[in-house]
């Protein structure tokens, strides 16, 4: 059994004891995503990869091109790290996956013990970009592990199987 961390659920789909595993990439339009993630993605890269780059309006979505530009420097720089396709995301402390609540998610979720044995610990605040430049620069930063903002707010990539132990807490609003 790996270290534990604490893991925000915003669909409530977790329970004590399931294991959080890989999702196949098998839709016929994904072919080309599943030889480069041929283990499968997480839910988050399932999020990702069925996402428009660009808005109504045709606005750039930034999170999505963010993650494709952390993904694309992940790949050619740090292959040896895991992708963030293909993670679970934790905190070590419960006081960090608060500060993340706070800022990013609108309640209900429920706060989950999890454990993994495979993991990878950066700064989330780098994913925050505001161009391509900008965002290759924090990339390289994040996939060192390193940080070069004020407040950091330290994430783990968790790589499946993750187990889930225990749920901590529910948060209602």
């Amino acid at each position: 059994m790996g270290e534990t961390y604490y893991h925000l659920d915003r669909r409530n789909e977790l329970a004590a004891g399931r294991t959080i595993e890989f999702e196949a990439v098998d839709a016929p339009e994904r072919s080309p995503l599943r030889e480069l993630y041929s283990e499968g993605v997480s839910s988050h890269g399932s999020h990702y990869f069925a996402q428009d780059l660009y808005d109504a309006d045709g606005a750039a979505l930034w999170d999505v091109t963010a993650e494709l530009v952390f993904e694309l420097v992940r790949v050619a720089r740090f292959p040896e790290r895991p992708s963030r396709f293909q993670s679970v995301f934790g905190f070590r402390a419960r006081r960090d996956l608060d500060r993340f609540a706070e800022s990013y998610v609108d309640p209900p979720y429920t706060v989950w013990r999890v454990t993994a044995d495979r993991t990878f610990t950066s700064d989330m605040k780098l994913v925050d970009v505001e161009d391509v430049p900008h965002g290759t620069r924090q990339a390289e930063y994040y996939w060192r592990g390193r940080t070069d903002v004020d407040k950091p707010l330290w994430e783990t990539l968790l790589v499946p199987p993750v187990d889930v132990v225990e749920r901590v807490d529910e948060v209602t609003g």
